[in-house]
């Protein structure tokens, strides 16, 4: 088995063509605990549509349930921060919008939720699917799911 990503880890990037070299600044284990929020059960209610408490039911158009999904996460991430300024506003719009991209499948089944996450600080930046490294993660720093980084 493997080495466990921490807090001053290299990593690279799985599945990319060019897998890059960083170095993990923070791990997040459960993003539930650390915002004090079940997050995922508000993501299960926001976007499983075959769920007892599926909030929009009613919402007519697709137009009408982006924004009403969009202003639920807003309100969502401000009582969060409210309660404990020192969450991480980018993890937390990391969290909606990576379960958002892989989670949620066209038929509104839902699969793994993502709660793990590293701050990775590049010092080659990895690729996004091309044979190039992707110029945003050349610069600050990122929130990634901690399953798509492995250790160098």
């Amino acid at each position: 088995m493997g080495q466990t990503i921490k807090e001053g880890s290299l990593v690279k990037m799985k599945n990319r063509n060019v897998k890059g070299q960083g170095i993990v600044i923070e791990r997040v284990r459960d993003v539930n605990l650390y915002a004090d929020f079940d997050l995922s059960g508000a993501f299960v209610k926001c976007f499983d549509k075959n769920h007892k408490e599926y909030l929009f039911k009613e919402s007519k158009s697709f137009s009408m349930l982006w924004h009403h999904r969009q202003d639920l996460i807003r309100d969502i991430n401000d009582t969060i921060m409210k309660r404990d300024e020192k969450v991480n506003q980018n993890l937390l719009n990391e969290f909606w919008n990576y379960n958002h991209s892989y989670s949620v499948r066209n038929s509104g089944e839902l699969t793994k939720i993502r709660t793990d996450f590293v701050l990775v600080k590049w010092l080659k930046a990895p690729s996004d699917y091309t044979h190039k490294p992707y110029k945003r993660y050349q610069t600050g720093l990122h929130w990634f799911p901690t399953h798509i980084v492995a250790n160098f």
